[in-house]
């Protein structure tokens, strides 16, 4: 089962989230609070930012776009059309979309 290192109220954290239960992804939350600077959580990403995603195999994403991603190609079901377009220009919009959002979000 993977890992979403997480923040209940960060706002990257929540799309994570949101987007494995979409997907009915059961996932291991476990909550981090990056000010505190905890030695174990700076060794995985120094930059103390969330979310970070492990995957089954001990694969990690770290960052919003890496864990977007990575949730997309692990955990997209075969049986319908994922969260991400297929076609170019409807993923700019998207991404200009969620940068938008995400931007105001913060």
């Amino acid at each position: 089962m993977p890992t979403l290192l997480h923040h209940p109220l960060d706002p990257s954290s929540r799309l994570a989230r949101l987007m494995l239960a979409e997907y009915g992804v059961p996932v291991d939350l476990e909550e981090v609070k990056p000010w505190l600077r905890d030695p174990d959580f700076l060794e995985i990403n120094p930059a103390a930012t969330l979310p970070i995603l492990v995957d089954d195999k001990g694969g990690q994403a770290v960052g919003c776009l890496a864990v977007l991603h990575m949730i997309e190609d692990l955990y997209a079901p075969t049986s319908v059309d994922g969260l991400l377009p297929t076609d170019a220009g409807d993923r700019a919009e998207m991404w200009r979309l969620f940068e938008w959002v995400n931007a105001k979000a913060q």
